[in-house]
């Protein structure tokens, strides 16, 4: 008998993650959501690889991939995306943990209903190298557990330079996902454009600092969040932002020494 379609696809890209992969499974396989796990591996050089065998052995929602070549963190997702079954999608790093296990219900129970709604979103806590937590995080001016539209979350995402939203909370309707080349902030703001957004008011990812790390830095590159503003509105001319964001462009330009300044432990 044929397995039926699971409602979500949890996708984590593994490279020599084996030391994280206890934690992970643990905040996942208790999930009472219909899910099925995908472990994307590239190629790893330690035993991450047997790990992932020894899950898929104890239990049948994992679903180990093996990649014949090294493809990035990127071209991994995008290829084990495209073996995905389920309707909804969450990209989780294997460094991470989930939160409220409960936010995924909620996410695949709103995104059943509402057929407007792309993505939902939850809060980030961060906690250090060695899982402890310390601090939690939200969208900026949002109300949690409330429906916001696409355009609404963008701005509220383009305003705060400062406040890194990452994959692990943010779940996709599979269909809004036509044609995803990156999967950073640019993946969001994309499905934002045509659909609302559902704001879960609960923690959905533990996201672990690690120094130095690329995910870390990623947003305080020089010239990355201007770029960001003016490439989301360059085919939305009836916007009517183009004073505006070159204003933004060189007030970010000349706080650019202070986002440097800061430490993983101060996002």
């Amino acid at each position: 008998m044929e397995k039926p379609e699971p409602k979500l696809s949890i996708i984590t890209a593994t490279y020599n993650s084996r030391p994280y992969l206890d934690d992970l499974a643990k905040s996942i396989l208790p999930l009472r959501v219909d899910f099925e796990w995908i472990l994307s591996d590239d190629c790893s050089s330690d035993t991450t690889p047997d790990a992932l065998r020894d899950l898929a052995a104890s239990d049948a929602r994992v679903r180990p991939l093996f990649n014949a070549s090294n493809l990035g963190l990127w071209g991994n997702w995008r290829a084990a995306s495209a073996r995905a079954r389920g309707d909804y999608l969450l990209f989780l790093d294997a460094d991470d943990m989930l939160g409220d296990p409960t936010w995924l219900e909620e996410a695949v129970r709103v995104l059943d209903a509402e057929p407007g709604i792309g993505l939902a979103v939850a809060r980030i806590a961060y906690m250090d190298a060695q899982g402890n937590d310390y601090k939690v995080r939200s969208l900026p001016f949002a109300h949690y557990g409330r429906r916001m539209s696409g355009r609404a979350l963008a701005w509220r995402i383009l305003l705060s330079p400062t406040y890194p939203l990452r994959q692990g909370v943010v779940v996709y309707r599979r269909s809004s996902l036509l044609e995803h080349r990156t999967f950073d902030i640019n993946l969001v703001l994309e499905v934002a454009k045509s659909f609302d957004a559902q704001l879960v008011d609960a923690v959905g990812l533990r996201y672990r600092i690690v120094p130095g790390s690329l995910s870390n830095q990623t947003h305080y590159k020089d010239g990355y969040w201007p770029g960001l503003v003016a490439g989301y509105f360059s085919d939305q001319p009836s916007y009517g932002l183009r004073y505006p964001i070159t204003a933004y462009k060189v007030g970010v330009g000349a706080l650019k020494p202070f986002y440097r300044r800061l430490s993983p432990n101060r996002i």
